[in-house]
Order: C-alpha cells, then structure tokens, then sequence
C-alpha cells in the first residue's frame, strides 16, 4: 500500500501537526509552571537574605541600645528580583526576659499569584534568636 504513494495526504499532516501542537502546548504550560515556581523561590530567598542581615546588624548592637532602637520598628525596602524591584516590610522586635532578650525579624512581601485570578498573596519569613546580657 505504502509502494505506490509519494508522500504524505493532507490529512496525514494535519493530523500529525494537530498531535505535535498538543504535544507543544503542555510542554509550554509545564515550562511557565516553573517559571512561575522559581520567581517565587528567588523572592523568599532574597527575603532570607534580609532577615538574615537584619539578625547580624541587630546582634552586633550593643546590648543597652537593642530595646531602644528596634522594639516594633518596621521598616520597607526594595531589592531587584528578576530585573523588577520588589518590595519587603522588616519588622523588627525587642523582648526583654530578665538576663535573655529575644530578637526577632519578620520580612513581609507580596506576590501576585497568578494561578488564583491574579489575586496578591502575602508572605513572611520569620527569624529568632536569644541573646544574653
């Protein structure tokens, strides 16, 4: 059967054409998943990174001057994510028990999800630690 034809009938391609546009459409709903995945990612680790230089700034602060100077301040900045600045709210927190102090950091940031109608979605990272007078 196949001896005698010289090429492909339209019907032939076009069905072929229709499986590999299918095929294609996955891969590209797959490949913006993960694009999407890693933005987010980017976003919290550079929220990691705040709170992390937020905790070394506040350790090194003499212990007399923690209360005063960070007890419920809260404080925006900007740090350019994927060529687009974004933004993150530092609260910082003082609690004075006795002889140990508990410092803590909290990095706000909102992402537009868009999976969930373009609605935007906060997130937090949080960070502790215990220092002695």
């Amino acid at each position: 059967m196949w001896k005698n034809n010289k090429g492909l009938t339209l019907i032939e391609v076009m069905v072929s054409m229709v499986i590999l546009f299918i095929f294609f459409w996955g891969i590209n709903a797959g490949g913006l998943i993960v694009l999407d995945e890693n933005i987010k990612n980017e976003q919290r680790d550079e929220a990691v990174s705040i709170a992390e230089e937020t905790m070394l700034r506040m350790r090194n602060t003499p212990y007399v001057d923690l209360a005063p100077k960070y007890n419920n301040v809260t404080d925006n900045v900007f740090r350019r994510v994927r060529g687009k600045d974004r933004s993150y709210s530092i609260r910082r927190t003082v609690d004075v028990k006795g002889d140990l102090t508990e410092l803590g950091v909290i990095v706000t940031w909102n992402r537009n999800d868009g999976r969930v109608g373009n609605r935007s979605r906060q997130y937090n990272h949080v960070l502790n630690t215990i220092v002695r007078r």
